[in-house]
């Protein structure tokens, strides 16, 4: 069974549904991150010895991951994406890059081996700020940045599994070369996107046939999965594929005879199925986590946590600098925000379960990524409501650079007002 536990697995499901129910009503009133109250309730179950779980890598990767991947990207508008898509996409693709290598030579120069310096800086190069995006929300934070923030936390995901997976491939396969590294890059990026758009395709078609509420969202299950599990049976990334399919089923759904009723109850469900997988998965991060092994390992994890800042504070502060200099960019205070705003968390940790058990290194690899995870998730999470309050980003970016640049000032950035 996937979950084991000193009770039995069903009563540990129960549990945990009731944990993030019970968390999620409760963490608002005291101003408190959903996730980081999750996090924070299965540690201290664990620290406590109440509950004993062991996790599945295939249930985080293939049952957990797809919905949340395919809910973010089914509701991202093309409209707000594309606004400002130079920025996302700078961020996320060679983002996930530059902080993949300053994180590894980082940890390497902090005394450790290369596959446990490149598999960590591969796994926490993509940020996943899913609690972020709905604390923004409460808290009224511009619609824009946050719009920014979620896209490029769903190309980020993609790019880091893609990452990740030609990493492990390198360190795990000793014929592996640069040339071999750049076509499985290619590969599963292209591939992952062209499946992912084509089954969307097929599923707006057969929306088109199809004029029944429960079949049209049997579809979009069978979307979300299919998608995912086809494009890594062909050694292509999953998540891109999922990505690209909601993305094309949830904008163009419209003009395929997807009601906007219809749409607007798969928006929901898909939603609410997303909050209790990130809710599991939270609780479970918290319960499965090694805690002694971090203790142990502490001033290492620190050091490794304050690497992934600094690489995302060059990777944000680098193009916006750029983006400034060209009479453009945005306020210094969305930088703050996307920088601190980066946390990891759920991609993180299914990559982390899918290492080989046999790589060298590995309990050293899993004290630092759940390190990492816990910092990012109590240090920057539970800090997050207190910079915004204070920066108070602007929510118009055309009204600021018009104060900025002038009214009849064009920003050459390529970056829409």
């Amino acid at each position: 069974m996937p979950v084991a536990s000193l009770m039995q697995t069903d009563t540990v499901v129960v549990l945990l549904l009731s944990l993030t129910v019970v968390v999620a009503a409760l963490a608002p009133r005291i101003k408190l991150p959903v996730t980081v109250g999750l996090v924070l309730v299965g540690l201290a179950l664990n620290i406590a010895g109440l509950v004993e779980a062991e996790l599945s890598p295939d249930l985080v990767f293939y049952v957990f991951l797809p919905p949340v991947i395919f809910e973010a990207s089914f509701n991202l508008r093309k409209e707000d994406f594309f606004k400002d898509w130079k920025r996302t996409v700078s961020l996320a693709v060679p983002g996930v890059a530059i902080v993949t290598l300053i994180v590894g030579v980082g940890v390497h120069g902090l005394g450790q081996p290369w596959t446990v310096a490149l598999l960590f800086a591969a796994i926490v190069a993509g940020t996943d700020p899913v609690s972020v995006v709905a604390m923004f929300r409460d808290l009224g934070t511009s619609a824009r940045l946050t719009t920014i923030i979620q896209a490029e936390s769903i190309i980020n995901d993609g790019m880091g599994a893609v990452a990740f997976a030609v990493v492990l491939a390198l360190v795990t396969g000793g014929h592996a070369t640069a040339g071999w590294a750049i076509g499985k890059l290619v590969w599963m990026c292209v591939v992952g996107l062209g499946l992912g758009t084509v089954l969307g395709c097929v599923a707006l078609w057969l929306h088109r046939l199809i004029d029944e509420w429960k079949a049209e969202f049997s579809i979009s299950i069978a979307l979300a999965y299919g998608s995912f599990v086809a494009a890594q049976w062909l050694g292509a990334s999953g998540v891109l594929a999922a990505m690209a399919a909601g993305f094309i089923v949830g904008n163009w759904g419209s003009r395929f005879r997807l009601e906007a009723e219809t749409r607007e109850l798969m928006r929901l469900t898909w939603e609410y199925g997303a909050f209790f997988v990130n809710g599991m998965v939270f609780l479970l991060i918290g319960l499965i986590m090694d805690w002694r092994t971090i203790v142990d390992n502490l001033e290492l994890v620190l050091a490794a946590f304050a690497l992934t800042l600094a690489a995302r504070a060059f990777i944000v502060y680098g193009y916006e600098g750029l983006a400034r200099a060209a009479r453009g960019g945005a306020p210094m205070s969305w930088s703050h925000v996307l920088w601190w705003g980066g946390l990891r968390g759920t991609l993180a940790l299914a990559l982390l379960l899918t290492v080989p058990a046999d790589i060298p290194g590995l309990p050293t690899l899993q004290a630092l990524v759940y390190g990492t995870v816990l910092c990012s998730l109590l240090i920057e999470g539970m800090t997050i409501p207190l910079l915004v309050d204070r920066l108070q980003p602007p929510a118009d970016l055309a009204a600021w650079k018009a104060s900025r640049f002038g009214a009849r000032s064009t920003p050459p950035d390529g970056i829409p007002s």
